[in-house]
């Protein structure tokens, strides 16, 4: 928008784009904290970080962790490379979810599929 003279309309995206960022940030911190208690609580994490905090109920320590790490990679590490890793790690997620199904269809073909499809 800038070539085409508009540079108020820029700051606007622009601004849209800090906003939109800035939550699915937050979110994705959000369900970062819960998954890491879920398997801290299971023992595939140290019990220390299945601790919550007696008042709030939140795992402090998690959230610290998480925190201080992703800070440390965004500090050290340039954009790029940090949007590269963030594409590659939601592939392999998806990737995972789906081999996970279909194994799931062969492993329990009985299991019960959520509002009555199939």
């Amino acid at each position: 928008m800038l070539r085409l003279g508009y540079p108020w309309v820029a700051g606007v995206i622009a601004a849209g784009a800090i906003a939109g960022l800035t939550s699915v940030m937050l979110v994705l911190y959000y369900g970062l904290s819960r998954v890491f208690l879920a398997m801290a609580r299971d023992g595939l994490l140290p019990p220390a970080f299945a601790a919550v905090h007696p008042r709030t109920q939140t795992p402090v320590r998690v959230i610290l962790a998480a925190g201080v790490l992703m800070a440390a990679v965004a500090g050290l590490t340039p954009i790029g490379h940090v949007a590269e890793l963030v594409n590659i790690g939601t592939l392999a997620a998806f990737f995972l979810v789906c081999l996970g199904v279909i194994a799931l269809r062969y492993t329990i073909p009985t299991c019960h599929v959520p509002s009555g499809r199939r």
